[in-house]
């Protein structure tokens, strides 16, 4: 799911430098992290968004448009040099889901009518927040020559708290890291946070758009797991609805094991579908590794440590 906003500024002199950063963050051997997510460009002084785009490779990615990679094809790279111009720094923003987002193209893969792409989903959150911003602002980030995919587009709806002030850094929340890009990769200890709040994120968002009450009953396992498949496809990506206080209260949950046991309820429900066909029990595999994801030992500590250090008192840096 696509609930963790890390930002960054970086001068044009610091462009390998992010890139290196970007490498070790979503490295491709044991990844935490998916490398494909949406990212944003924008004005670290007005907070504007300046652009809002995919990607299957967010390192590959930010690399061709900054220049780091000879690139034919199409990127920023000239907006961006233009920028750094006139101007001393420029904002970046990636938004990042879990590397269990891998299992859902395998599901697609054994069977489409049973998974969800995760490659067409971004483009539909990528099209969401281009026309979000096109409504909330009044046009398009100038760097979007089009729109993005017109069904994403369509599902946009503007909210009172919706995800393109945090794209731009002009609003603070705890869905956004408490650390930049460029001292997350050098602390240990604050990737274990934001591993951790990623799973009260994703729960917390999951809440607010009614997929909660594992087990639910056996004639609703179908549909919200078709639900929680589409959500954490970035599927409601413009509409950030649970608040800090949200957040908050699964942070309480996954430390006192609330949210391990609704967990293990829901992993003992998927066992009990009794899958026939070779392609239903791999899927069945697949879905239950997904359920599993944040399913650690040691998450209470790495929580208490979380609330006591006072981590989530600080403001992102930049």
């Amino acid at each position: 799911m696509l609930c963790t906003v890390v930002w960054a500024t970086y001068t044009s002199d610091e462009r390998r430098e992010v890139h290196e950063a970007l490498k070790a963050l979503l490295p491709r051997d044991w990844p935490i992290w998916s490398r494909t997510g949406l990212y944003a460009y924008w004005d670290p002084d007005g907070r504007t968004l300046l652009y809002v785009g995919l990607a299957r490779d967010l390192p590959a990615r930010f690399a061709q448009h900054n220049g780091v990679v000879s690139h034919r094809g199409g990127n920023k790279q000239a907006n961006i040099n233009d920028w750094f111009s006139a101007h001393p720094r420029l904002g970046v923003t990636i938004m990042l889901q879990s590397a269990a987002v891998e299992a859902m193209r395998m599901i697609y893969a054994v069977n489409p009518l049973h998974g969800i792409n995760p490659d067409a989903m971004i483009k539909l959150a990528e099209g969401q927040l281009i026309e979000l911003a096109r409504k909330e602002i009044g046009e398009w980030p100038p760097w979007n020559r089009t729109g993005g995919a017109g069904r994403g587009a369509r599902l946009a709806q503007p909210t009172e708290r919706s995800f393109i002030p945090l794209l731009a850094a002009a609003r603070d929340s705890l869905f956004v890291a408490r650390r930049s890009l460029l001292d997350l990769v050098g602390d240990e200890d604050a990737q274990r946070y934001e591993m951790t709040l990623h799973t009260a994120r994703m729960r917390a968002v999951m809440e607010s758009h009614d997929i909660v009450g594992f087990p639910p009953p056996r004639s609703e396992m179908s549909r919200r797991i078709k639900q929680m498949l589409l959500v954490n496809a970035g599927h409601l990506i413009d509409d950030l609805a649970p608040s800090d206080t949200h957040l908050m209260e699964w942070l309480r949950r996954l430390q006192d094991g609330r949210a391990d046991l609704e967990r293990r309820a829901a992993l003992a429900d998927v066992d009990e579908l009794k899958p026939v066909s070779p392609d239903d029990q791999l899927i069945n595999h697949l879905i239950k590794d997904m359920l599993a994801e944040g399913d650690t030992c040691d998450e209470a500590r790495i929580v208490d440590k979380l609330m006591g250090c006072g981590y989530l008192m600080q403001t992102p840096h930049l």
